[in-house]
């Protein structure tokens, strides 16, 4: 039997990846399963061929998908899935207020990375170069079922970009702000502030989002 053993997050579908995530967090306390289900899980094999593999190949499979596992993930704005090249979002500073809007309600929950991800990547459109376009946004729904099996590293690569951007803009508006006394008055002032939506929203949407990131990389289970 021919068993392939990915050996980068790019060789594992985000389906894979949040089906182990939510087999980790229901059966926190069994770890013999759990190892199997690493196994079969990443190595798209049954649960038979997995506990008819010698003690030393399994264990030797096991350490790879853990080391897999703890790698970090790398930014990439285009991949292609099934003949469809698919992008990231070109133009942040463009993004429509469905874009922003479903970004913050998807991006803080692991469960709903599926939606995240196709709000971020739609088919390229136009392309020449480095630059290239993207089709409009219709709703999380028309490709959330295509990028089911997307590379699991460029999905939590989008995740870390996003967390990382934020973060970058409230530090220069908090700077911004302490320099400008007007300015900070007016945006306390602000039914955006008051309502808890903008910015701020959506970063505490990918604080959330950090820490998931930080459990999945810093897992006892994963990195033992």
């Amino acid at each position: 039997m021919r068993i392939i053993v990915p050996t980068s997050l790019n060789e594992i579908t985000l389906n894979q990846y949040l089906h182990f995530r939510k087999l980790a967090k229901d059966y926190a306390d069994h770890e013999d399963f759990l190892t199997l289900s690493l196994v079969t899980i990443f190595c798209n094999i049954t649960i038979e061929q997995a506990k008819a593999l010698e003690v030393s190949d399994y264990n030797d499979i096991v350490e790879t998908l853990k080391k897999t596992l703890t790698d970090q993930p790398k930014f990439q704005e285009r991949f292609k899935l099934n003949d469809v090249e698919f992008g990231f979002i070109p133009n942040l500073d463009k993004m429509t207020a469905g874009e922003y809007i479903d970004l913050d309600t998807y991006l803080g929950d692991e469960a709903t990375y599926y939606e995240a991800m196709a709000v971020c990547y739609r088919p390229v459109t136009e392309s020449f170069g480095k630059m290239y376009q993207i089709e409009k946004y219709e709703g999380a729904d028309k490709y959330k079922q295509a990028l089911v099996n997307m590379p699991c590293g460029i999905a939590l690569g989008a995740v870390v970009f996003f967390y990382h951007l934020s973060r970058e803009l409230l530090s220069a508006t908090q700077h911004f702000l302490k320099t400008d006394k007007q300015a900070a008055t007016l945006l306390q002032e602000s039914t955006l502030t008051k309502n808890g939506d903008g910015m701020q929203a959506l970063i505490q949407s990918l604080e959330g989002a950090e820490l998931i990131l930080k459990e999945q990389f810093s897992s006892t289970f994963i990195a033992s």
